[in-house]
């Protein structure tokens, strides 16, 4: 193939390959801004819920049986928007006014006007990450039937998709790379949530996740795709000072369904494979799903699982990956620190398919499978698998 695969087709300026000291304080500051607000503002929120009683009681399918103020992702939100929003706001300004801004990296301000036409993109992200947001907090606060949880997202999912035309394998006919891009933001939007089910589980492994993005967008000389995606990170790492175990306070839907969204849009967005940069071959196109595969892998099985129990697969209950491996005699850090692990090996090989021939690419999804093997297996027992009411 002649043409970068990307999920995103990118275009303009700001995707242009920047200097070496110029990347790695775009991305600190990225990096950094996300990181203090959302380090000042959770536990800040976790006193104000505390004592407001925005509480996550304790239930029967989940471990923690602490009263644990809820509303996290709130921290994890506005962490992730105001950086942006003021980032392109002071670009906006600086360009309206003809200045060149002394607070950005030197040999950035020439990437101005690039930055600028990708703003209505951003916007439209954002916008789409505040809708579910505000679904999440409302459904923390009340509940909201799974039903309609399910048609919002896909209402988001698809209104991104059609009128801001970023989809799945630009090279494949333009109905189906829709319906697959879709299905993927929605699919990565619930696995996050999901996953949200213990101590710090969701989102340190969605800053893993993020890594290896960032890593690869950097790779594809990519530059707005990778600096969103260290704004993200940065809002987690802030975020998980306080939700590592033993928790302070949960992310809550109304973290985990933008965390999803967000997490989903960046790989959609990431280039994956240039013939001017790689080695590889179009199964470099493949690699959101190897940096994926063990949230993928815990949300496959859950669903499973709660299927043949007879069960909606919305209805919470301990048979995460996660509860299976504590079942089997693991403290929950323990369990926490062996998903890390196994993401990051996972994800790690990801790297490599940019590279590789096809001999090397079989060798890198064996790989996956052999890990995803060896989960199934620490984590196989059917006894004390509990049912849960909600969640």
């Amino acid at each position: 193939m002649n043409t970068p695969i990307t999920i995103a087709q990118s275009t303009g300026p700001v995707e242009e390959f920047f200097s070496l000291s110029t990347i790695p304080a775009l991305l600190a500051i990225a990096f950094c801004s996300a990181f203090v607000i959302s380090a000042v503002a959770t536990p800040l929120l976790a006193r104000v819920f505390g004592k407001a009683g925005f509480v996550d009681k304790p239930r029967r399918e989940r471990f923690s049986q602490r009263k644990v103020p809820k509303g996290g992702g709130v921290a994890i939100f506005w962490a992730v928007v105001l950086p942006i929003v003021v980032g392109l706001l002071l670009v906006w300004y600086c360009q309206v006014h003809s200045i060149s801004p002394l607070w950005l990296p030197q040999g950035l301000d020439v990437y101005l006007p690039g930055i600028l036409s990708r703003a209505g993109g951003a916007v439209a992200i954002l916008v789409g990450a505040a809708v579910l947001h505000t679904l999440g907090l409302i459904d923390d606060l009340r509940g909201i039937n799974p039903l309609v949880k399910l048609i919002v997202q896909f209402v988001v999912a698809i209104g991104l998709v059609v009128f801001f035309e970023i989809r799945l394998f630009t090279f494949l006919p333009w109905s189906i790379g829709t319906i697959l891009t879709v299905i993927w933001i929605v699919l990565l939007t619930n696995v996050f949530n999901f996953l949200d089910n213990m101590d710090g589980l969701s989102g340190g492994t969605a800053a893993i996740v993020l890594i290896m993005f960032i890593w690869v967008g950097r790779i594809s000389q990519q530059i707005f795709v990778p600096t969103m995606a260290t704004i993200l990170l940065g809002a987690l790492v802030g975020f998980l000072l306080y939700n590592f175990s033993p928790a302070r306070i949960f992310m809550g839907d109304s973290g985990s369904l933008p965390l999803g969204y967000l997490v989903a849009v960046i790989s959609v967005l990431t280039t994956y494979y240039n013939p001017q940069v790689h080695q590889g071959q179009w199964y470099s196109a493949l690699i959101p799903l190897v940096v994926l595969a063990i949230p993928l892998y815990d949300f496959a099985s859950v669903v499973f699982l709660r299927l043949r129990a007879h069960r909606p697969p919305w209805v919470g209950d301990k048979r995460h990956f996660s509860h299976r491996l504590i079942q089997r005699g693991m403290s929950q850090k323990t369990t926490v620190l062996t998903i890390y692990l196994a993401t990051a090996a996972t994800a790690l090989s990801a790297r490599l398919l940019t590279q590789v021939k096809t001999l090397g690419a079989i060798l890198i999804f064996a790989q996956v499978l052999a890990v995803m093997g060896i989960i199934a297996l620490l984590e196989s027992s059917d006894a004390g698998v509990d049912q849960g009411k909600s969640g």
